[in-house]
């Protein structure tokens, strides 16, 4: 019954809208830390996944189905940016939050 729920809610828990009021809260929450410490570096948040070896031996290699983390592209950006790094792909407050999964470009800091 609780894997019908879930298959019924696929729909819903990708469409732009929720997946944004998911993600914002964290990404603002981010932004304020990064703006209150900013000489602190922020540690990379991200999800462990745990690949399917045994299904890539049988049907073959698949687009990320050897994937080992999920990233968040926003913590990307803040992991490098409290590094001092410039987001050249993201260079706005506002594109920085409503970042989607695209390239992120980065430049190292000149020593």
């Amino acid at each position: 019954m609780l894997e019908k729920l879930e298959r019924w809610l696929i729909p819903i828990r990708e469409h732009i809208l929720f997946r944004g009021l998911i993600a914002l809260p964290k990404r603002l929450i981010s932004e304020l830390l990064m703006f209150l410490f900013p000489s602190d570096q922020l540690s990379l948040r991200f999800k462990q996944l745990y690949p399917r070896w045994d299904l890539i031996e049988k049907y073959g290699h698949v687009s990320d189905d050897d994937a080992v983390a999920d990233i968040d592209p926003h913590a990307g950006i803040i992991f490098f940016k409290t590094r001092g790094y410039q987001i050249i792909s993201h260079p706005t407050f506002k594109s920085r939050v409503m970042a989607r999964h695209e390239p992120l470009f980065i430049a190292k800091p000149v020593q």
